[in-house]
């Protein structure tokens, strides 16, 4: 039951986030596509890529979205390609933090919040949803369509719990470093 519980915990945890970074890409899709541009992780004459990786972020944000909510057959899959994405996102957050760009992540849609530390450990977190979502989906044999649905209320209070603490880690490192 604990493992069913964690399971379905790590499927909302994902499912929203993702939600939440669809939506607000979606909001915004040229600040997005100039947002891949202010990364600078393409040379010049491949700006016109920008639209493509737009088109793929989106849609791959969608099918994480889309699995999340079926579940079934679809979690295991979900739960990898979350991760791949995660993995992927972080490499190129982390590329913008090396290389020392100045630019904003709008990551949930248009924002002036510089791209931090704070997001990679946002980001570290969810990849340890996606990971160990995916354990949890072999070791609970799929066991999630039997929880209660007191337990699927329970579960997404403390996603939406873990996401706030997610999403204001950055605030927190700040703090934390100026004692």
């Amino acid at each position: 039951m604990v493992a069913s519980f964690l399971l379905a915990f790590c499927r909302l945890v994902l499912s929203f986030v993702f939600a939440l970074s669809f939506v607000g890409k979606l909001r915004d899709v040229r600040g997005l596509r100039q947002t891949i541009l202010n990364f600078h992780i393409l040379p010049h004459w491949l700006n016109w890529l920008s639209g493509v990786i737009t088109f793929f972020v989106l849609v791959s944000e969608l099918l994480v979205i889309m699995g999340g909510v079926l579940g079934g057959m679809f979690l295991l899959p979900t739960f990898v390609f979350a991760a791949f994405l995660l993995i992927l996102f972080s490499g190129t957050l982390m590329s913008v933090l090396v290389r020392q760009v100045h630019t904003s992540c709008n990551c949930f849609g248009k924002s002036d919040k510089p791209v931090s530390v704070g997001d990679l450990w946002r980001n570290g977190g969810l990849l340890c949803c996606a990971l160990g979502g995916s354990a949890l989906f072999f070791w609970s044999q799929q066991e999630q369509a039997s929880l209660p649905w007191a337990a699927w209320f329970l579960a997404g209070g403390a996603g939406i719990v873990f996401v706030a603490l997610l999403f204001s880690i950055g605030d927190l490192i700040a703090l934390f470093q100026s004692w």
